[in-house]
């Protein structure tokens, strides 16, 4: 059995880790996207912690995905990594670059931390 494993490239070069807190819903979606946006000109990896997401909406589990999976095939070193099986089926299923589950990340240059919780 072939196990995932992270690229080489996130052992030698800058990492960016950011965390996502609260509620995974469209806003939140919207906010990794911008974050995102900002670094896809930086020469760094980044690896999107999704394991401090408190309840998961629909509609931002899918912002999430597509803003990942578009990062990743515009070429820019992008990883998720959760243990929430939904979440990791979601990703998967966009395409997303998995960390595996008891992987160590590198030094990690600068950690960004996104929280947001709905209203409702």
């Amino acid at each position: 059995m072939l196990e995932p494993a992270l690229p080489a490239a996130l052992a030698q070069r800058r990492t960016v880790a950011i965390s996502l807190i609260g509620d995974l819903d469209v806003e939140l979606g919207a906010i990794l996207a911008q974050t995102l946006a900002e670094l896809a000109g930086r020469d760094c990896d980044v690896v999107v912690d999704f394991d401090r997401v408190a309840s998961v909406h629909g509609t931002g589990l899918a912002a999430a995905s597509r803003t990942l999976a578009q990062h990743h095939l515009a070429g820019v070193s992008v990883v998720a990594s959760t243990r929430k099986r939904l979440v990791r089926a979601a990703l998967a299923a966009a395409r997303v670059p998995l960390a595996p589950r008891d992987a160590e990340i590198g030094r990690v240059e600068r950690h960004v931390m996104i929280a947001h919780h709905s209203a409702s």
